[in-house]
């Protein structure tokens, strides 16, 4: 963790030294849809949680973003299925990830983006042996694409929504991840 925080801290200074208009730091809220295909793994339904990133402005309509998220599920307990015991533990997916970013601006106010993102992911699942339920930890490349819109609130601040594909091979399986964000961009050198 420490790594991704001067990865990003790094990332920000190369923007605010590049005194690019596009340039900024962002932060909001995630909702991930992961699917796996081994029946026996489970985050739960749905996750939620929270993003975190930069993006960096090279060009007029190229840049690139640097993102952090942890996503969440249900909280469960270790134990026999019949009688849980043990500590309680909250299923998770943590993902680091950077890549290009393109972008158009149809209009003064709004902005919309593509990009790729690689990098790496880390999970927590359920693991249901029989009648026991366990924790299986893993972390692994992940890879994608998504896209999204920026619309800009006042002179620093723009609200982002995006939507991300992620595939990577967790816990020795393939592993879907549709991710949703929204967030507040700050871009304290927009002129």
């Amino acid at each position: 963790m420490r790594y991704v925080i001067v990865f990003m801290s790094l990332l920000l200074s190369a923007s605010v030294a590049s005194a690019q208009s596009s340039s900024g730091v962002f932060a909001g809220y995630a909702y991930a849809h992961p699917s796996f295909e081994n029946v026996h793994l489970s985050t739960g339904d749905s996750l939620n949680g929270w993003l975190g990133g930069v993006d960096v402005s090279i060009a007029n309509n190229l840049g690139i973003v640097a993102r952090a998220d942890g996503t969440y599920g249900d909280l469960f307990r270790q134990g026999l299925v019949i009688r849980p015991q043990g500590e309680e533990v909250r299923s998770s997916l943590y993902t680091v990830t950077a890549g290009p970013r393109v972008s158009l601006t149809p209009n003064s106010g709004l902005t919309v983006f593509a990009d790729g993102l690689v990098g790496a992911a880390h999970g927590k699942a359920r693991n249901m042996g029989v009648d026991f339920l366990g924790v299986v930890e893993d972390t692994k490349f992940v890879g994608g694409v998504g896209g999204g819109v920026d619309v800009q609130m006042s002179r620093m601040a723009d609200l982002q929504v995006d939507i991300q594909y992620r595939r990577t091979n967790l816990f020795d399986q393939a592993l879907n991840i549709v991710e949703v964000a929204a967030a507040i961009v700050l871009r304290p050198t927009r002129r």
